[in-house]
């Protein structure tokens, strides 16, 4: 990722370091992720475990291997990718789910890279973001009309 959006995040955290994880994973924890899940995670998404674990970015949780103190138990990559698999959800089996939408949907990284999800009242898939670096900075960058 570049050094802005580290940036960004970091002030994020400084502000809020409840909402990070304890304890971030190790190389070996994020390997066994993958092998449990079948995916292999894209490169800024294991920088985001590696120097946060998990956190609060914007309003979104983004799911790690451990959740932070703010997050419920299940908030995990692989608690949140098997949820949403064996439920049946379309596209999500080729995902891993690191997020969702605040209205059920879940927001997977597919193995493109893309940030997508599902609207399972339209049932529709749409790309959130070209990838997880921009999906973190729109989240940053997001202003309510009454800001």
């Amino acid at each position: 990722m570049k050094p802005e959006t580290y940036k960004l995040l970091d002030d994020g955290y400084n502000k809020f370091p409840e909402g990070r994880a304890e304890v971030v994973p190790t190389r070996n924890d994020i390997r066994d992720a993958e092998i449990v899940l079948g995916v292999s995670f894209h490169d800024d998404y294991i920088d985001f475990l590696l120097r946060y674990g998990a956190d609060y970015v914007g309003a979104n949780s983004i799911y790690g291997l451990r959740p932070s103190e703010e997050m419920d138990i299940a908030w995990s990559v692989i608690e949140q990718t098997h949820f949403y698999r064996n439920d049946n959800w379309p596209y999500v089996k080729k995902w891993y789910v690191i997020s969702d939408d605040g209205f059920g949907n879940p927001i997977g990284i597919s193995p493109d890279g893309h940030v997508m999800s599902y609207d399972h009242d339209r049932g529709q898939l749409y790309e959130v973001a070209i990838n997880f670096e921009i999906f973190l900075t729109e989240l940053l960058n997001f202003k309510f009309d009454d800001d």
